[in-house]
């Protein structure tokens, strides 16, 4: 029980007292909104990992079978990269695949202003895309250009669930996270 109320017939006061933990209960209401927060921010980092963990393993394995075009695939090999891999080569685009953190929301990105270097073109200008810029195309695509689209984010957001699944898993870590609180286990 946390709390009782006795009335003193004698004296007509009314006296309340406070059993229990009022003191830890107190603190969890005041500091609720916070907690919440907190949980929620927490639990999109763990969708976050999730989802970067699942998308850099699906670019590596080529887990959709996006196909390259025939040129690109003897260019790629020419010059030592797996021809059967549409969106790895040198590793730079899955290495700048970032989860940034915010004060409300975490982001899956790509970071912003790294120019790619490819192994060996023999260009004598540096390229003019960005990985951010490239990460676009190959997602999109490029006709004027003859890529096809390789939608390696959207389809790894399907996989996990789409909406509903993402959903679930931050509603599951949230939940977790809510309820350790209020037991004071965190």
């Amino acid at each position: 029980m946390f709390g009782a109320l006795n009335l003193n017939n004698y004296t007509n006061q009314i006296k309340i007292e406070l059993h229990g933990e009022w003191g830890r209960a107190r603190h969890t209401l005041r500091t609720l909104p916070l907690d919440m927060l907190e949980a929620s921010v927490k639990a999109q980092e763990t969708v976050a990992k999730k989802y970067k963990k699942k998308l850099i393993h699906n670019m590596r394995t080529n887990r959709f079978g996006y196909s390259l075009s025939t040129n690109y695939m003897f260019y790629k090999a020419k010059k030592g990269g797996d021809p059967t891999t549409a969106g790895y080569w040198t590793g730079l685009y899955t290495q700048s695949i970032i989860i940034e953190k915010g004060r409300k929301r975490v982001n899956v990105k790509v970071r912003e202003g790294i120019r790619y270097s490819p192994p060996d073109h023999g260009r004598k200008k540096s390229p003019k895309l960005t990985i951010e810029q490239i990460a676009i195309v190959l997602e999109k695509g490029s006709a004027a250009r003859g890529i096809s689209p390789k939608p390696f984010w959207r389809d790894t957001y399907l996989e996990m669930g789409g909406r509903r699944g993402i959903g679930s898993t931050f509603v599951r870590s949230l939940s977790q996270r809510v309820r350790s609180r209020v037991r004071g286990v965190v």
